[in-house]
Order: structure tokens, then C-alpha cells, then sequence
């Protein structure tokens, strides 16, 4: 009888299905931790949406990951999107800089400056170490 009504609440189903894509590769980060190539740790939502450390004879250094979905299913993000960009329009507004600066680039942008040398990242000129 209970699958049979409809829940009065749905927000908590909504949110488990916007974040089951974050989990699975958090997930899956944690589990090379078991092949033995450098992961020693997964950090969840702190300063990203999940981190791994990496270590070597050099040191540490963490990879940055944000995991972002779209509720329609194949959604191709767009350039704008990916930046926090507004569409060009007639009545051109102010580019509000707090919507770069939270776009999924702006964050992995963010942390090559804030990690500096700490940041493994294709991003980083040369390898990072802590």
C-alpha cells in the first residue's frame, strides 16, 4: 500500500538524485585508494565537491573535482554555463563577477590560485607539491 500513494514530499528525493552523480565519483576515487597509485585520500565537500590527495616521494598534492548535473538528461553545458556567463542580449546587464567566480571553471580556476603549489592540476605549470 505505501508505493501506492503518492509521498506528500519530494524535495529529499530530488536532492538524493542531484547529488547520486557526486557520490558515485567520490565513490569511485575512494576506491583507488585500493590500487596503490599515490590516492591516499578522498576528501567530500570540503573546498570542492570531493578532493583526492596524492602522494609521492615529493610529497602531497590534491586534485579538484566538481560534479555538476543538469536536471534535463544529455544536457550539453554550454560555454556561458561553464563560466557563469550571461547570454548576450539587447538590454545588456552588468556580468555579475560572484556568478564567475561560483561557475564550475571559476571554482577549479579558484583553486589554482588559492593551492598554488598544492594544486595537482593540468592547470598548474609545473607539479604541485605540499
Amino acid at each position: 500500500m505505501l508505493e501506492k500513494k503518492k509521498p506528500r514530499e519530494q524535495s529529499g528525493r530530488h536532492s538524493f538524485a542531484a547529488y547520486r552523480a557526486q557520490v558515485r565519483s567520490a565513490a569511485m576515487a575512494s576506491l583507488s585508494i585500493l590500487e596503490n597509485d599515490g590516492i591516499d585520500r578522498v576528501y567530500c565537500d570540503l573546498h570542492d565537491d570531493f578532493v583526492i590527495r596524492k602522494k609521492d616521494d615529493d610529497g602531497f598534492s590534491y586534485v579538484f573535482y566538481q560534479v555538476k548535473t543538469n536536471g534535463k538528461q544529455n544536457h550539453n553545458w554550454t560555454l556561458n554555463e561553464l563560466f557563469g556567463l550571461k547570454a548576450r542580449t539587447k538590454d545588456q546587464k552588468k556580468q555579475c563577477t560572484e556568478k564567475i567566480k561560483n561557475s564550475f571553471i571559476g571554482k577549479l580556476l579558484l583553486h589554482t590560485v588559492v593551492f598554488d603549489n598544492y594544486c595537482n592540476s593540468p592547470l598548474c605549470q609545473d607539479s604541485c607539491r605540499l
